[in-house]
């Protein structure tokens, strides 16, 4: 398993984990826009991570930042891989963060929504960034 890292705010962002998300999250969304804003999708992720390192979050959550919607594109990563490279409280983070599929998008909405008043700190934060 590996070690999760105490760095935090700023400095998370120099650590290996959060620029190993964000470099496989831009790799990830070459060529994809935003189905609204039709601005590069990676755009969007590169914010929220940039937040989440700014309220002094450590070094895992910020790269969970970055990985926050890979788990919903499944050509991305599986929830195996994400645990494999870049650990288990990371992967578990993302999938805290991810919409549950196969059901109507409206019930998959309002039951995230429920699943977040209980969710980690780390998870709250990262969903709060995530907000325009």
């Amino acid at each position: 398993m590996k070690r999760e890292s105490n760095e935090v705010g700023i400095n998370a962002l120099r650590h290996h984990l959060a620029l190993k998300a964000a470099f496989f999250s831009f790799e990830c969304t070459q060529g994809e826009v935003r189905h609204v804003t039709k601005e590069p999708y990676f755009h969007h992720i590169y914010r929220v991570g940039l937040r989440v390192a700014g309220f002094g979050a450590p070094a895992s959550v910020v790269a969970t930042a970055f990985l926050h919607e890979a788990l919903e594109a499944p050509s991305w990563a599986s929830l195996d891989y994400l645990h494999r490279e870049f650990g288990a409280g990371t992967a578990s983070l993302v999938k805290e963060l991810t919409p549950e599929t196969g059901v109507a998008p409206g019930t998959a909405l309002k039951r995230f929504r429920l699943r977040l008043i209980g969710a980690s700190p780390g998870a709250k934060l990262i969903k709060a960034c995530c907000l325009n």
